[in-house]
């Protein structure tokens, strides 16, 4: 039977994905068509990263406090994300797609 849903193929990739098999091992042990896995998959990819829309965040300098009431910015200058109480500093050599889905993983949060 050939799905076309794409909600069908939204849950089947993310059930493969939380299984830690190989697509191969995964398509075989659920019944599934390879060639449909692998097209639906890259459609999905395709579609998500053209979806993306553009997102804006305020950018305020981190600063240190040296006496009371006196701010001194911090000598720190590679850029931090800081999400519920969490400080990821981000280095001169980061790879930008695992910045990506790190973003898309805190997103779901």
């Amino acid at each position: 039977m050939e799905h076309t849903s794409r909600k069908y193929w939204e849950q089947k990739i993310s059930e493969w994905s939380s299984s830690g098999l190989n697509i191969r091992d995964w398509c075989q042990k659920s019944h599934t068509d390879v060639k449909q896995f692998y097209t639906w998959k890259k459609r999905l990819e395709n579609s998500e990263s053209e979806s993306e829309e553009t997102v804006f965040a305020e950018v305020t300098p981190h600063y240190q406090y040296k006496r009371q009431d006196h701010r001194v910015p911090s000598q720190d200058t590679r850029p931090m994300l800081y999400y519920q109480g969490i400080k990821l500093y981000i280095p001169d050599q980061f790879n930008p797609d695992t910045l990506l889905s790190l973003l898309r993983t805190l997103k779901q949060l």
